[in-house]
């Protein structure tokens, strides 16, 4: 072993010192936990020990090079000229899109140093993925499959957390690193990230964090927070994606999501925990504005759209 090599060896010893550590708090936690009883799974393992390595990951960056908001920026700007160049879309998909975008003035972000952008895909599977940089992508699928506008909402809220949490922003930093360094081409680095977060790239961590960052926003939006398991269920009758043998380790760590019934369950159970505490509470649905494209800053088609107590 010589001097160069040793650090690195060190590293990653003591790296996989940390994340078998982690693992065994979690295996812990979970055997105690409600999961136990209620939820034979090791999905909550898995969310667990994702934490630690994810943190590791953030501060390492930034302590090799100061990567930030204006970095992201400059990404998502370019990918952004990147779906423009291939971005055709017929009347009615314009004014989809429109609408999408309508939804994201109002006003979702905390980080201010960039503006979020909403972009329709033909797909007719139902989808949506977030971007660095602000960018949200939806499927023609996904607004098929939504039954109301709080539907869409909550899914959109949970891209907009892979953004604001930098989920999408992490997926691609240690390129961007590479950029910096190399002196790269940006668009070429653009190409790249917008082919990448195409594909489902996100951990079991990530996605159950942006999952309590979209049922946070609905609580404190105009929307039901029950569209939040409503949306998931429609998401999983439309695609008929049913995790089986979730016991078995393997294909529950390596499964993009969390499985979508257990999703279902447990934002269903917040849901109905919360309408029990606020019995009172009037809540908007739009479903008439789903069909209209009309978002509701813009217009409240009145007292149908709306849910009030635990319905």
């Amino acid at each position: 072993m010589t001097q160069n090599e040793s650090p690195n060896k060190r590293f990653i010893f003591f790296g996989l010192l940390l994340a078998l550590i982690i693992a065994v708090i979690a295996a812990a936690r979970w055997s105690s936990s409600e999961y136990s009883n209620n939820d034979p799974s090791l999905i909550p393992v898995f969310q667990l020990a994702g934490k630690l390595p994810q943190a590791a990951s953030r501060t390492v960056s930034k302590a090799m090079i100061n990567i930030d908001d204006v970095d992201e920026r400059e990404l998502g700007d370019k990918i952004k000229e990147s779906f423009y160049r291939k971005h055709d879309l017929s009347d009615e998909q314009q004014k989809t899109e429109s609408y999408l975008n309508s939804l994201l003035m109002y006003h979702w972000a905390k980080r201010k140093s960039f503006s979020y952008q909403a972009f329709l895909i033909s797909d007719t599977r139902p989808n949506a993925f977030a971007m660095p940089g602000g960018i949200i992508v939806v499927t023609q699928g996904l607004i098929n499959t939504v039954k109301s506008e709080a539907e869409l909402v909550a899914i959109i809220a949970h891209e907009i957390g892979h953004i604001e949490l930098s989920h999408s922003f992490d997926a691609v930093k240690y390129t961007l690193l590479a950029q910096k360094l190399r002196i790269s081409e940006i668009g070429e680095l653009a190409d790249f990230a917008r082919n990448l977060m195409i594909r489902p790239s996100f951990s079991k961590t990530q996605e159950d964090e942006a999952d309590e960052y979209a049922y946070n926003f609905l609580l404190n939006s105009p929307y039901t927070p029950s569209a939040m398991a409503s949306s998931l269920q429609n998401l999983q009758e439309e695609s008929g994606h049913y995790h089986r043998n979730e016991m078995n380790p393997i294909p529950a760590y390596l499964s993009t999501h969390p499985p979508l019934k257990k999703r279902i369950r447990k934002y269903a159970s917040k849901a109905k925990t919360w309408w029990t505490k606020n019995p009172n509470a009037k809540r908007f649905i739009g479903v008439q504005n789903l069909q209209e494209r009309i978002c509701y800053y813009d217009y409240d088609y009145g007292r149908e759209e709306y849910v009030k107590g635990h319905q």
